[in-house]
């Protein structure tokens, strides 16, 4: 029985996962239309990190962090010095996105079908499929949010390279500093 909801488990991760990709990277450039200033802003930064520029903090439109340049920068690297690559390197970002947000539900609640039914809210959610096709830097923060979230999830609750208890495990209240540091070695 567990291989059968593994394998359905599965199937239904690759459909919301296609859909969401249908949702974020079909028709890029004719939707949304044309490029605002901002993704033009984007682009050009890109285009200028691939021509040698390497700033930490690009100054255009108020100044900004380097990420999503950079990483706009890398896909340039291989489609092309074009506004395709900021719009699909928002995409990326959007479905980086589904990736953590079912992996942290699925982490931190065990259920799989918590974690696909969030994931697919998530996959046809306006606001998160509109920001996945901006060539905006928007998609970025719940992007790097999850990743933090999930990496905090690991570091409280996956205790096995220094097998130290739990810290909201009663356990934690009661084993002496001293055997913490027998346990890691």
């Amino acid at each position: 029985m567990r291989i059968l909801s593994r394998r359905i488990e599965l199937i239904l991760l690759v459909l919301v996962l296609l859909a969401g990709a249908l949702l974020r990277f079909v028709a890029l450039d004719t939707a949304p239309p044309d490029l605002t200033h901002d993704e033009a802003d984007h682009g050009l930064d890109a285009a200028g990190v691939v021509n040698g520029t390497r700033p930490i903090y690009f100054t255009v439109g108020y100044g900004r962090e380097p990420l999503f340049d950079y990483t706009t920068a890398l896909t340039m690297l291989v489609v092309g010095q074009n506004y395709l690559a900021s719009r699909l390197t928002a995409a990326l970002f959007g479905m980086a996105l589904l990736v953590l947000v079912y992996r942290f539900i699925r982490k931190s609640t065990g259920s799989y079908a918590l974690a696909l039914a969030a994931m697919a809210g998530l996959t046809v959610s306006f606001w998160a499929v509109m920001v996945s096709r901006e060539a905006l830097r928007t998609i970025t923060l719940p992007v790097m949010f999850m990743a933090a979230t999930l990496s905090l999830w690991y570091g409280l609750f996956s205790n096995r390279m220094y097998n130290i208890p739990n810290p909201v495990s009663p356990e934690w209240y009661y084993a002496a500093p001293e055997t913490w540091a027998k346990r890691s070695q």
